[in-house]
């Protein structure tokens, strides 16, 4: 049986006004990957340059905060040193000294079509300090 044409252009516009209805979720799904892995990239990038910094205070138990600071912004490579809140505390253990060095940056997302477009990002490390 031979189908009229008319029914092909209607299934055609179907398609069409269903791509118009599943395009603007997709498009989310994409920009929302894309922002985790902007996000997951910077926290990773923090942590490292944190567990560097824990490292060079555990070898140097000499150096003050501002030493570790500027440490921490010489192995911090993706995002600028200055945007990163960095606190260093000591607490004492039986005869070993612990520095604990916590970062925290907020993270402002390229879109603001998402929920989350600002997040803090937080790490911390905690390190003995070596005489």
């Amino acid at each position: 049986m031979i189908r009229p044409r008319r029914h092909k252009r209607k299934a055609r516009g179907a398609a069409a006004v269903e791509f118009a209805f599943v395009l603007p979720i997709l498009l989310l799904l994409l920009l929302g990957s894309m922002e985790f892995g902007r996000a997951f990239m910077t926290y990773s990038a923090i942590a490292d340059a944190l567990t560097l910094t824990g490292r060079y205070a555990t070898c140097n138990a000499s150096a003050s905060s501002s030493q570790l600071q500027t440490y921490f912004g010489q192995v911090l490579s993706t995002i600028p040193a200055s945007s990163v809140a960095l606190t260093f505390s000591n607490s004492a253990t039986g005869t070993t000294t612990f520095t604990t060095i916590s970062a925290s940056y907020k993270f402002n997302a390229v879109s603001s079509y998402l929920p989350f477009s600002t997040i803090t990002l937080g790490s911390s490390v905690r390190v003995p300090r070596l005489s």
